[in-house]
């Protein structure tokens, strides 16, 4: 068992972006760009779940997340992509899911022989991230919770997508944004929404053009089991829209949370994000995919 003051802490830059990507894409690379890889602090012994950090939202937002998984017997670890440079604009969402997040995967397998057969977990658009990157690393399974995977045609979208944003450098996603009377934050992601952070402009408008074309994604290639999540009363990804386009994953497992589940509760985004009785649902199915 690792104590938890040996929390391991990995920080790749272009070096290692350089092994795990090769010299010519390196050579293109923005040099302080990367990301950070952290171990919660389980046995090393253990299956290993690699929780892909939703570039824009706070980490200790995924942090019951990872204890979830942590409690299931799972090794849990935790990427953020650091974003500190300019990203090709038009690529930023392609470029994090074929290369920056592949190489960190390739880190952990170099350090732990275990995560070979690993389990990417997601959360919103990190989940679609997690998704996006299936072909690149060959995951055991993938668990992901209201991840956005097709268009979402809502009136809050529409005119977020319509604002001008800053031409680089980041948008604060800290700064309130009222639409109609209410917070944005809020009416999306659910109230309380999860802590936010920065995002790189490049992102926000790779994000912002999936809300009418959708992420760039084959679901149909993802030969792993897929085990999505959807909140009855989620507003950034409808759970119908995500019930429909998901169909198309050839391994789905599927599960509505809310009142006809018998939750207490119909659940939003962030519900999904920080409630136990949810993250413990996809724990225990991950486990099993690994056991």
């Amino acid at each position: 068992m690792k104590p938890p003051a040996a929390t391991a802490t990995l920080t790749a830059t272009l070096t290692a972006l350089a092994l795990a990507a090769g010299p010519a894409t390196a050579a293109a690379l923005p040099l302080s760009t990367g990301y950070q890889l952290q171990d919660a602090g389980h046995d090393l012994d253990a299956p290993v779940a690699l929780v892909v950090v939703t570039p824009g939202m706070d980490p200790a937002a995924f942090q019951p997340m990872v204890q979830a998984l942590e409690e299931a017997g799972l090794d849990a670890w935790a990427v953020r992509v650091t974003l500190h440079a300019p990203l090709p604009p038009a690529d930023a969402d392609i470029w994090i899911a074929s290369t920056l997040l592949p190489a960190a995967v390739a880190t952990l397998r170099e350090r732990e022989p275990k995560a070979q057969d690993l389990a990417l977990v997601g959360h919103g658009p990190g989940g679609t991230l997690a998704l996006m990157m299936a072909q690149h690393v060959r995951p055991t399974a993938i668990a992901v919770l209201g991840p956005p995977v097709g268009p979402v045609d809502t009136a809050a979208l529409a005119w977020l997508a319509q604002r001008q944003l800053p031409t680089a450098g980041n948008v604060n996603l800290t700064d309130p944004l009222q639409w109609q009377g209410h917070d944005l934050a809020s009416l999306l992601l659910g109230d309380p929404p999860p802590a936010l952070a920065p995002l790189s402009v490049d992102l926000a408008q790779a994000w912002l053009s999936w809300a009418s074309d959708g992420p760039p994604l084959t679901l149909d290639g993802i030969a792993c089991p897929v085990w999505v999540g959807a909140a009855a009363m989620d507003r950034l990804v409808p759970i119908e829209s995500l019930r429909v386009a998901s169909q198309a994953l050839p391994d789905r497992h599927f599960v509505r949370f809310g009142l006809l589940r018998l939750d207490p509760e119909d659940p939003g985004s962030a519900d999904l994000l920080r409630e136990k009785r949810y993250l413990n649902v996809m724990a225990s199915w991950v486990s099993d995919q690994l056991d």
